[in-house]
């Protein structure tokens, strides 16, 4: 994680991640641009979002919260957020021992995919009619789920963040400012938008 800076002529810098604030980051902004040359002008800025710009687990556990709860409030008896890790776990195991089985390539699900069949799972085990316990824990994923991790980053950004991007756009007017994540992070669903 962290951040990636790439400059005309094809070279780069990497900045680690930082886990509690960015001013040092936001100070390397401010005095690059004073010592860079025009043919050496920064292009493209990219930074991974989780863990760089906000914590993980707090965001994560507060989507997860939020999901659980939609479903709790549609599908008596659907478990709580350990039960749910647990059906994700059971989910996970079962098709790894499937492709074992037909020595095949198991190929992993994102964690978006394990959450919605974990779910689907619990669902079915609590006696939800199939085309119920679909409907239900898909929707609980995308208006309950993904909103709440934008929230909870917004509410969880390091200390810094907001400078540090203010300083970019003021220093570098010009570049374009991305995320590369493997995550379903959304640097607008936190609040940053603005700067990307």
């Amino acid at each position: 994680g962290g951040a990636a800076v790439s400059r005309t002529g094809g070279t780069s810098s990497s900045y680690p991640s930082r886990t509690n604030s960015f001013a040092s980051t936001s100070a390397r902004a401010s005095s690059s641009s004073s010592s860079s040359s025009s043919s050496s002008s920064i292009e493209v800025i990219t930074f991974d979002l989780d863990d760089t710009l906000w914590p993980t687990g707090p965001v994560v556990t507060a989507a997860n919260q939020a999901f659980v709860s939609y479903c709790q409030a549609r599908i008596p008896g659907f478990p709580d957020c350990d039960g749910v890790n647990e059906y994700m776990k059971r989910v996970r195991q079962e098709r790894m021992d499937e492709a074992l089985a037909k020595r095949t390539k198991h190929y992993p699900l994102s964690f978006a995919s394990l959450r919605i069949a974990a779910g689907y799972a619990a669902a079915i085990d609590q006696g939800c009619p199939p085309h119920d316990a679909i409907a239900v824990v898909a929707r609980g994923y995308h208006i309950a789920w993904i909103p709440a991790r934008g929230k909870a980053a917004q509410a969880h950004l390091f200390p810094g963040v907001h400078e540090c991007f203010k300083a970019l756009r003021q220093n570098y007017p010009d570049a374009v400012i991305g995320s590369i994540t493997n995550g379903l992070g959304s640097a607008a669903g936190a609040g940053l938008g603005k700067y990307f």
